[in-house]
C-alpha cells in the first residue's frame, strides 16, 4: 500500500501534536500537585486518567479531521468524518493532554472557509471550556471572573484570525486558478478561430464555386473537389495542433510565405513584397505572426471577396521591429461584418508577446502587425 505525501503530512502534524500535549500535560500536571488543594484527593487522580485517556483518543481522531477531499484547495470544504473528528477534538481542549491537537484542529476547520463549520467549531471550544469549568477537581474560576474569560477570548480571537487567514488564501488561489483556466480558455477560443476559420472560409470559397459556376470542367470540378478535402484535412490538422497546445505552444505554426503560397494556390489574388531578410522571430511570436496573417486573409476574403490583397513585410534592424502590413480595398456595401473577436485575439496575442497590432480603415482596410525581433544569443 503506498501512503501519498498528504497522508504523511497528516502523520507528521499528529505525531507533533502528540509529543507537544504529552509535554504540555506533564508540565501542568506538575503545577497542579504542587498549588492545587485537591491534588492529593481520588478525583484529581481519575481526572488525570481521565484527561490522558481523552488526549489519546485525540490523536487519531485529529488525523481524521485534517482530511480534506477531494483536493486540498478545492471549495470543498471536506468530508463529513473530518467534520465531525475535529469537532470532538476541539471539545478535548480541556484535557491538558490534547489542547495542542484541540488548537490544531480549530485552526483547520476554520480554515476550510466553511461558514458552518467555523461556528461549529467556536460552539465545541465553548464548550470544551464549560466541561473543564465543571468537572476540574482543582477549582473551577467562576464564571464572572473576567480575567479568566479575557483569557479565553485572547486564546480563541487569534486562532479565528489564523484560521480565517488561512481560509482567505486558499480563496485568493482558487481565484488565481479560476482566472488562469479562463485565460487558457479563452487563448484556445482564439487559437480554434484563428486556425480553422482560414481554412474553413476556403472550403466555403471552392463549395460555393461547385455549387454556382456550371461552365466548370470535369477537371475543374475535381481540382476544387480536392482542394475542399485537402483544406479539410487541414483543419483537422490545425485542430489537432490547437489541442496539443493547451500542453505545450512550441509549434511556430507555417510561415508568412507557405500562408501566402497556400492562399495564392486557392485563388486568392495577393501580392507579396519583402525585403529579402529573415526575421529572426521567437517560437510565440512566429505563432502569433502566423495565426494574424491568416485571420487577416480570412477577413479579406469575407468582406471583400476577389478584391486583391497586399502584403508587405520589412525589418528595422535598427529598432529591432518586425513589420508585416497587410491591406486590400474597402467594398461599398458589403454586408455580413464579424464580432471583431479574430481582431481583439490578434491584438490580445501580439500583445503577450511584446507586439502591436494597428488598424487603419479608409479607402483601404489596412492591418500593421509588428513584433520584436530575437535578440542574438
Amino acid at each position: 500500500m503506498t501512503v501519498g505525501p498528504k497522508t504523511v503530512r497528516r502523520i507528521g502534524i499528529v505525531v507533533l501534536c502528540a509529543v507537544c500535549d504529552v509535554a504540555e500535560g506533564l508540565v501542568l500536571v506538575g503545577i497542579d500537585l504542587e498549588d492545587s488543594p485537591a491534588a492529593d484527593t481520588p478525583e484529581f487522580g481519575a481526572y488525570v486518567a481521565f484527561m490522558v485517556l481523552v488526549g489519546a483518543v485525540g490523536w487519531p481522531l485529529l488525523f481524521i479531521g485534517l482530511r480534506h477531499e477531494p483536493e486540498e484547495d478545492s471549495a470543498y470544504p471536506g468530508p463529513r468524518s473530518a467534520l465531525v473528528c475535529s469537532v470532538l477534538v476541539i471539545l478535548c481542549s480541556f484535557s491538558y493532554f490534547g489542547a495542542v491537537s484541540s488548537v490544531v484542529a480549530f485552526i483547520s476547520l476554520v480554515g476550510r472557509g466553511s461558514t458552518r463549520w467555523s461556528v461549529v467549531g467556536v460552539i465545541a471550544m465553548v464548550a470544551g471550556f464549560l466541561v473543564d469549568w465543571a468537572f476540574n477537581p482543582s477549582g473551577a474560576p467562576p464564571l464572572d471572573d473576567w480575567y479568566y474569560l479575557a483569557t479565553f477570548a485572547l486564546v480563541l480571537v487569534p486562532m479565528l484570525l489564523v484560521g480565517m487567514g488561512r481560509a482567505a488564501s486558499k480563496r485568493d488561489q482558487r481565484a488565481r486558478v479560476a482566472a488562469a483556466a479562463t485565460a487558457e480558455r479563452e487563448s484556445l477560443a482564439r487559437d480554434l478561430h484563428d486556425s480553422l476559420s482560414h481554412r474553413i472560409s476556403l472550403i466555403s470559397l471552392y463549395a460555393g464555386a461547385l455549387a454556382e459556376r456550371e461552365d466548370l470542367s470535369p477537371d475543374q470540378q475535381r481540382r476544387s473537389a480536392e482542394t475542399i478535402r485537402a483544406e479539410a484535412a487541414h483543419a483537422v490538422d490545425d485542430l489537432r495542433e490547437v489541442l496539443r497546445s493547451i500542453t505545450s505552444r512550441q509549434a511556430p505554426g507555417p510561415g508568412v510565405r507557405e500562408i501566402i503560397s497556400n492562399a495564392q494556390a486557392a485563388g486568392d489574388a495577393i501580392t507579396f513584397t519583402s525585403d529579402g531578410a529573415t526575421p529572426h522571430l521567437s517560437t510565440a511570436s512566429a505563432q502569433a505572426l502566423s495565426r494574424a496573417l491568416q485571420e487577416c486573409l480570412t477577413n479579406a476574403r469575407k468582406h471583400a471577396p476577389g478584391q486583391p490583397v497586399t502584403v508587405v513585410e520589412a525589418i528595422d534592424a535598427t529598432a529591432g521591429t518586425y513589420t508585416c502590413h497587410v491591406s486590400n480595398p474597402l467594398l461599398a456595401g458589403v454586408t455580413g461584418r464579424g464580432t471583431g473577436s479574430g481582431l481583439e485575439g490578434m491584438r490580445q496575442r501580439l500583445k503577450l508577446v511584446g507586439g502591436n497590432l494597428a488598424i487603419d480603415q479608409g479607402h483601404e482596410f489596412c492591418v500593421r502587425i509588428t513584433l520584436p525581433l530575437k535578440e542574438a544569443q
